[in-house]
């Protein structure tokens, strides 16, 4: 087996770090999403909930 020059190991090693960063990244982006999603779904059911107690009470 051929071995690779310094200068390709360097490259592969940076692309290798780049390509886990990103999918850390990716990863964090999806979470913040289903985050944002979790929280805006309980805020619509509480102001739903809030607006049928109103109207039960009127």
């Amino acid at each position: 087996m051929q071995s690779l020059s310094k200068e390709y190991l360097v490259l592969f090693n940076a692309l290798t770090d780049a390509e886990n960063t990103l999918l850390n990244l990716r990863a964090s982006l999806i979470n913040a999403q289903r985050l944002a999603e979790d929280i805006y779904i309980s805020t619509t059911n509480m102001s739903e909930a809030q607006e049928e107690a109103a109207l039960i009470e009127a």
